[in-house]
């Protein structure tokens, strides 16, 4: 807002260096103005005797920087350590991470999923990862149950960030885990 006060005055007028004139009929107000880049405002006032006084004001719009800083990486929470998923009793399995706060908010995850291969039986040698699912959510968690395999099969998964500003995080370490017979 613009404020002004005139006194006996016959003639107001508001004029922007862009080349906006507003012509003022009270002699005293606010108006209220938007410039999008920075901007003079003059105000020009006749008095009864012809006299004429100006005023300057000089709005300077201030353009944010940009965000370019990523957000922190997520801290995987299970399953990890070779857990077992998909055990008797248990139907379903999902990731799950600690969420980040970032200034750019929301965050996008992206979730990525691997099944190992591996040489025989012996699923603790794996030769090969092979992508199986990338789910991208504003969760804490995806359901990854559609995409395992039951019989002792090795997995490993990883998460990262992106903000609203497009600023992605390092994907954060690798964890392992397996199904159940």
């Amino acid at each position: 807002n613009i404020c002004y006060r005139a006194v006996n005055a016959q003639r107001l007028s508001l004029r922007s260096s862009s080349g906006q004139n507003l012509a003022l009929e009270d002699l005293d107000g606010c108006i209220p103005l938007t410039p999008s880049a920075t901007t003079t405002y003059t105000l020009e006032v006749e008095g009864r005797s012809g006299q004429v006084v100006t005023r300057q004001v000089r709005v300077q719009v201030a353009v944010p920087e940009p965000d370019t800083t990523p957000p922190p990486v997520p801290s995987p929470i299970s399953p990890s350590g070779n857990d077992y998923v998909l055990c008797q009793g248990s139907s379903t399995a999902a990731l799950s991470w600690n969420p980040v706060v970032d200034d750019s908010a929301p965050v996008t995850y992206t979730a990525v999923l691997e099944r190992g291969s591996a040489v025989g039986e012996d699923v603790s040698q794996v030769t090969g990862w092979t992508p199986v699912t990338q789910q991208n959510t504003q969760a804490s968690q995806v359901n990854i149950t559609p995409f395992l395999q039951r019989g002792r099969v090795s997995y490993r998964w990883r998460v990262s960030a992106q903000d609203a500003a497009g600023n992605a995080s390092n994907p954060s370490i690798w964890l392992n885990f397996r199904t159940c017979e």
